[in-house]
């Protein structure tokens, strides 16, 4: 590639003879233009070739002064309802993880709000396992950040499901592949002298991930080429609240008919480049699961059980963020080991 670029100075005369050779220069990278023109086409593309449930198009699209009852009522409506369903499900899930499993399972949209450390990655998979058990129309995970991408990747991998993870970073292909994208290079060419050897290779990543039921990626690698015609039916949004409501519409827009945000808007916002007023003023600074609960009504399913905070931090969260609804076992922490030189935790 050409790295090569101009700089442009247009200085007055002062600033002229304040410029010297051995005046240091600074760049600064203000915004990259390539997910720029990716949000504005995903915006193009839902303003006029939506393809997706009409049910959840109707929520997403829905005035956020009109009636929360008509949003709710149809995040209840059943896309799809599997055979047995009505049997219980056994898992390893406390009851509001599996109350929250239950209702993914076959509502069209649903919310799972709960603090870190409440098992929202655990209650996905779940999710994902009973999906693939009626049915084997591709799922789709998306995630803010690598991090939390890869975990999910490495449990789904774990109990032995076909799931693959799309990135960069990420090695696709083994030496077969190499070399038939080296034969195929040599094949066209012949033909097309414009054929190269990244558009063979994107459109073989293309086709990998046409063949895995699950595939796994942040909401940064979503807009790339490879995902281009490809189709989702499913869908599970993880770290919902740190994506900006653009984020969230781009994984939708793949013929998403069910749909999973994972979220805690109460203590996470989305990460936004620019910080300016008058962006946040227009909703930059909101998700869709914060805008979904807050401006249209939807109650999420709540997970109340913490299992990664002292029960002073969670009495103090439960009481400060989420009205209460955390549960408190104050004599949990009799048995653990207390380290040397730590702090005593007072009751708030």
């Amino acid at each position: 590639p050409d790295y090569t670029f101009k700089i442009f100075v247009l200085p007055t005369i002062d600033q002229l003879r304040n410029i010297s050779n051995n005046t240091q220069w600074e760049i600064q990278r203000l915004a990259s233009r390539f997910p720029t023109d990716k949000q504005a086409e995903t915006l193009q593309t839902f303003t006029t070739a939506m393809h997706l449930n009409p049910i959840i198009a109707e929520i997403i699209q829905s005035h956020p002064q009109e009636d929360s009852t008509v949003s709710r009522r149809l995040c209840k409506t059943i896309t799809h309802l599997p055979k047995g369903s009505h049997q219980e499900v056994k898992t390893n899930l406390n009851p509001s993880q599996q109350r929250a499993m239950k209702c993914a399972t076959y509502e069209t949209l649903t919310l799972i709000e709960g603090p870190s450390g409440s098992g929202k990655a655990v209650t996905a998979i779940e999710i994902v396992l009973e999906w693939l058990r009626h049915s084997s129309l591709p799922i789709l995970i998306c995630a803010e950040s690598d991090s939390y991408c890869d975990k999910i990747f490495c449990e789904l991998v774990g109990t032995g499901m076909n799931a693959m993870r799309v990135g960069v970073g990420y090695d696709h292909f083994n030496q077969n592949d190499e070399a038939e994208i080296q034969r195929t290079l040599n094949q066209t060419q012949i033909r097309d002298e414009n054929t190269n050897y990244e558009a063979i290779k994107n459109r073989l990543l293309s086709n990998k991930i046409r063949q895995a039921q699950i595939v796994c990626t942040t909401s940064a690698n979503f807009i790339s080429e490879y995902f281009n015609g490809l189709t989702f039916h499913r869908a599970i949004l993880v770290e919902a609240c740190k994506l900006t409501e653009l984020s969230c519409i781009a994984p939708i827009l793949k013929g998403c008919q069910q749909l999973v945000l994972f979220g805690d808007q109460k203590c996470v916002k989305p990460n936004t480049e620019i910080g300016s007023s008058w962006v946040e003023s227009k909703g930059k600074n909101m998700s869709l699961f914060e805008r979904l609960v807050v401006k249209q009504g939807i109650v999420p399913h709540f997970l109340d059980t913490e299992y990664r905070m002292h029960s002073s931090l969670k009495a103090f969260s439960s009481c400060y963020f989420y009205n209460g609804q955390l549960k408190i076992d104050f004599e949990e922490e009799e048995s653990l080991p207390v380290a040397a030189g730590g702090l005593t935790w007072q009751n708030p």
